[in-house]
């Protein structure tokens, strides 16, 4: 059983009967989810200390409005190209936290999920001010994300230019020479990452 700062990676499944019964047979844990795997290989090559790491492995964890593998490999390849995995990271454009999310799209999420809109509201805070908390941050871009893919059919590619440029850009798609040099670059960056989580 292997920890991180308190997040447990591997998962021991106890098996037999207590009491007077045979002794139970050993052990059987079950590995690391790839995604996991894949930040903690990537965070470790940023710098990241253990603390820190733990601490990115709760926030996909509880932030993630979706638990299936693959779109949690893409949250990890999204923060890594975006923020290097640094909370406060903060771009000259006013985009906040782990995976970037503009005040603007953070307005969006709300609309997108309802439960969003509570927390983003409670005591009068607007929701940029809760895209300065990690697993909130993650809360608000994986809901984006979500969105936005479910508007392209799971199309990642689409749902990534999507989600650096917005729909002005998707609904340009069709000409490939439409799409910013700067999207472009993105979404190879991310895909390149991506596919180190998936190996």
């Amino acid at each position: 059983m292997l920890l991180i700062s308190g997040v447990l990676l591997i998962t021991p499944t106890l098996l037999g009967n207590t009491g007077s019964s045979p002794s139970p047979e050993p052990e059987k844990v079950t590995p690391p989810f790839k995604w996991q795997e894949c930040l903690i290989e990537s965070a470790k090559e940023r710098g990241k200390s253990e603390r820190e790491i733990g601490r990115l492995l709760q926030a996909v964890s509880r932030g993630s409005v979706r638990g299936d593998g693959d779109f949690l490999s893409l949250i990890v390849a999204i923060m890594a190209v975006e923020s290097q995995y640094n909370v406060q990271a903060l771009s000259p454009t006013g985009a906040i936290g782990l995976m970037q999310v503009m005040p603007i799209g953070a307005i969006e999420a709300e609309r997108q999920c309802p439960r969003l809109a509570h927390m983003g509201n409670q005591h009068g805070r607007h929701p940029a001010i809760k895209l300065l908390d990690p697993t909130n941050n993650i809360r608000y871009g994986s809901c984006l994300l979500s969105h936005y893919m479910k508007q392209v059919d799971d199309n990642v590619l689409l749902a990534l230019i999507m989600y650096n440029g917005g729909y002005k850009q998707l609904t340009r798609i069709t000409d490939s020479a439409t799409v910013t040099t700067e999207t472009r670059e993105y979404v190879f960056r991310v895909h390149q990452q991506l596919r180190k989580c998936q190996q």
